[in-house]
């Protein structure tokens, strides 16, 4: 009898320890994937960001452009004369 609950316990600690491989294994994928997320999430705002502000910068160079050209005055050679 003490020759099967032996084996019995060999059996427990093992599925044990298997379990708990498992679970770590798992846990530490799972935690791989959720950095991968937030750092294409990160990046991906981060693009935006950058687009956004492009975007904005080009409108007011755009504005500043125009508005030059409107004060600057631009005369002909013969206009000068």
């Amino acid at each position: 009898m003490s020759f099967k609950l032996a084996g019995f316990v060999k059996n427990i600690e093992q599925a044990i320890i298997e379990d708990c491989t498992t679970n770590f294994l798992k846990g530490t994928v799972d935690m791989l994937e959720e950095k991968n997320t937030k750092r294409k999430t990160k990046e991906k705002f981060n693009w935006i960001w950058i687009r956004r502000i492009k975007r904005k910068f080009d409108i007011i160079a755009n504005e500043y452009c125009e508005e030059i050209k409107k004060v600057s005055a631009y005369y002909s050679e013969e206009e000068l004369r």
